[in-house]
């Protein structure tokens, strides 16, 4: 019988060592849970877990990029993806670290900065100006109708 890892196995007992539980510790702004992080990222490699296929050193590299934004690779504050780059003989597929909406909007509330996102179709009524306070932003969707497209 085989004892050898799967490739998910081998990347999760990597995160999930002590060494780099330290290292995302040391990434991880104050206020966010090692723990919890730790855990989200194991998470989000077990329900994508083609980004084991890629180059290992980007995806423990993008765990790590996550970390230091103080966001979670959990499809609603970042998420860890694949990309295929031009090695000078062919493609590598690596993996990247992207910042979602939600997290976007975290890091802006970390800045202090308040920041809200909503979804647009082509009917809503958007209205934008600039006055002496600042810029204005309304938006009316029709709430009972056909919006049109997103």
């Amino acid at each position: 019988m085989s004892t050898e890892l799967t490739p998910v196995a081998q990347v999760c007992t990597q995160i999930g060592s002590d060494a780099f539980r330290q290292k995302i510790g040391q990434a991880l702004p104050p206020g966010v849970s090692l723990d919890r992080f730790t855990r989200t990222a194991l998470t989000a490699i077990q329900m994508n877990p083609k980004v084991t296929s890629a180059d290992r050193q980007s995806l423990y590299n993008s765990v790590i990029r996550a970390a230091q934004d103080g966001l979670m690779p959990d499809g609603r504050e970042g998420v860890l993806v694949i990309y295929s780059e031009w090695n000078g003989s062919g493609y590598s597929d690596k993996v990247q670290f992207q910042p979602m909406v939600g997290g976007v909007i975290k890091r802006f509330g970390d800045a202090g900065i308040l920041a809200y996102a909503e979804s647009v179709y082509s009917k809503d009524v958007i209205r934008i100006w600039n006055d002496d306070t600042g810029q204005h932003v309304t938006h009316e969707p029709d709430v009972f109708g056909d919006r049109g497209d997103f």
